[in-house]
């Protein structure tokens, strides 16, 4: 550890792209000379999936999908599975009017077979401007996860669009965080970071880790974007 920076703790939900390649963040900051451990601490379970086969069913009922995170998408794939026509329902959308947040999203939607747009935006509140722009007489499909908030939503309502949300997966605790926290703390060295992804990411842990009685002053806490939502010395 003589010649490392500092170790940066990445509470971060896993994800398929990082199976199938190297994260980009422990990455870049490895070769910045930083010992990079990941947490796992966000898992997910998919909802509603019959209800959400039914509506994809239905594209002439709506403007377009709106897909907010790349597991949104994969609800959409699972809804489809389940469906003998399975190939045929993203074809069906192709003369709707589709949107994905950020380029990852609209990557994730594309490979699954939908035509998207405005994943030039970058964030949702940038996406809702892009929205606002259109004229659309129709509600728009909009599957959500649980911890989703209004924002969004009332941004497009105030222009006049409507949208028809469709919870599709709940958040919760990655399986033996707590095990898994418990090991991590034997394992530091300061300098250390932690960096946090979600509020979810944050709720999950922060009880755990006053509950080993770690000293919060030891560590510093960023949050990629959401540096508000960090409860850490309430």
């Amino acid at each position: 550890m003589s010649n490392v920076l500092g170790q940066v703790v990445i509470f971060k939900a896993p994800t398929d792209s990082d199976k199938e390649q190297k994260d980009a963040y422990r990455e870049v900051l490895s070769s910045g000379g930083f010992d990079v451990i990941n947490v796992p601490v966000l898992d997910f379970e998919f909802i509603n999936l019959e209800v959400l086969s039914v509506k994809l069913n239905q594209p002439e009922d709506y403007s377009g999908i709106i897909f907010s995170s790349p597991r949104c998408v994969k609800a959409c794939e699972l809804a489809c599975d389940n469906r003998t026509d399975s190939q045929v329902v993203p074809e069906k959308w192709k003369r709707c009017q589709n949107f994905a947040v950020g380029e990852t999203t609209a990557k994730t939607a594309e490979e699954v077979g939908f035509q998207v747009s405005g994943k030039e935006a970058g964030n949702a509140n940038a996406l809702a401007d892009v929205i606002t722009k259109g004229d659309f007489d129709k509600p728009f499909l909009y599957p959500i996860g649980s911890l989703t908030n209004d924002n969004f939503r009332l941004k497009l309502k105030e222009s006049n669009i409507d949208v028809e949300d469709i919870v599709v997966y709940k958040t919760k605790p990655y399986p033996n965080l707590e095990d898994i926290v418990t090991k991590l703390l034997d394992r530091l060295v300061q300098p250390v970071y932690f960096l946090y992804f979600s509020p979810s990411g944050v709720k999950f842990t922060i009880p755990i880790l006053r509950g080993k009685n770690f000293n919060e002053d030891s560590v510093k806490v960023s949050m990629m974007l959401i540096l508000d939502h960090i409860p850490w010395k309430s």
